[in-house]
């Protein structure tokens, strides 16, 4: 009877800690008549009401507990059917032109120039040539290239910072927050992943050879630019293999071989063509019906999770 009591009041005093002093003269009242040897009739009704003050405290945080869901069910799902314009302005620009977010602000390229737009007043714009151009951006700085050429000309707020000419024609870019940029790079027989300062400096280059490691069909650099990973798709005995591996280029990496430090299998014949550091310490990589979710630290990379998508 004894601990079934405080049980109850221990329950009281977590929902209601300015009952603690009630609850005291409860438990001194309790061991007082049991100790004269009275009934147990004030022992039932103290219980009664112990067990009524905690149903009520419990169907009221119940209550807040269903309209903080539903709140949260509202904003993450609701659909807004309207929408008001607060400021507007018009941008100069033929139909070939693309935009991209730079901070507050826009980025407006096409094949013949590139320009940063702030409020109503261009800030830089600087006239070039291309065909295919590939672009990126990472908080202050924008890395953009032409697709199959060799250069990447590298820009923050103020203008362009730098230019970088690549070893082999540029099949994908990225760029880090401090300038740093990535490039996928091929020829007829290899693949090549060359990581460059925005003073055009060389720090990184892994070449992957098609018929040993596999085609990489994708990559993603971490906003320091210290990793890596990448996503190569392998042929072995005329079945597809897809696998991720993950690079380190800070210091840390510098004594393993090709600083590769961790390769991720078993995804079958499942291509896995989108891969993206969300974070520094997180990668997300999406099959065709796999998403799995990596956990990077300074010591170890972990598969988080790791699930199956089944369309119907």
């Amino acid at each position: 009877m004894v601990s079934l009591f405080s049980r109850y009041c221990i329950i009281f005093n977590r929902f209601n800690k300015g009952s603690e002093i009630v609850a005291n003269k409860y438990i001194r009242k309790f061991r007082r008549l049991k100790k004269e040897g009275q009934n147990s009739t004030y022992m039932k009704n103290t219980k009664k009401v112990l067990e009524k003050r905690a149903v009520k405290l419990g169907i009221i945080v119940a209550v807040i507990l269903i309209i903080a869901g539903a709140l949260f069910f509202y904003k993450k799902y609701h659909k807004y059917t309207t929408y008001k314009v607060i400021e507007s302005t018009n941008i100069k620009g033929g139909a070939s032109s693309k935009y991209i977010p730079f901070g507050d602000y826009v980025i407006k390229y096409s094949y013949d120039g590139i320009a940063y737009i702030k409020d109503k007043e261009t800030v830089w714009e600087e006239a070039y040539e291309m065909k295919q151009p590939i672009i990126d951006v990472c908080d202050d700085y924008v890395a953009i290239a032409d697709k199959n050429t060799n250069d990447i000309f590298i820009y923050n707020d103020k203008g362009r910072q730098g230019q970088v000419s690549v070893s082999y024609p540029i099949v994908k870019l990225e760029v880090a927050k401090q300038g740093v940029v990535a490039a996928l790079l091929e020829d007829k027989t290899s693949n090549y992943i060359e990581v460059y300062d925005k003073e055009g400096k060389q720090l990184v280059s892994h070449k992957s050879i098609i018929d040993e490691n596999g085609y990489p069909i994708n990559f993603s650099m971490s906003d320091d630019g210290e990793r890596m990973a990448v996503s190569y798709l392998t042929v072995k005995n005329g079945s597809f293999e897809n696998k991720i591996q993950f690079y380190d280029f800070s210091n840390s990496g510098k004594n393993i071989e090709n600083r590769m430090v961790k390769e991720f299998s078993g995804y079958g014949e499942t291509i896995v063509p989108t891969i993206s550091y969300v974070s520094n310490s997180q990668v997300v990589a999406i099959g065709e019906d796999i998403v799995s979710i990596y956990k990077v630290g300074n010591k170890d990379i972990t598969k988080n999770i790791f699930c199956c998508i089944t369309t119907w």
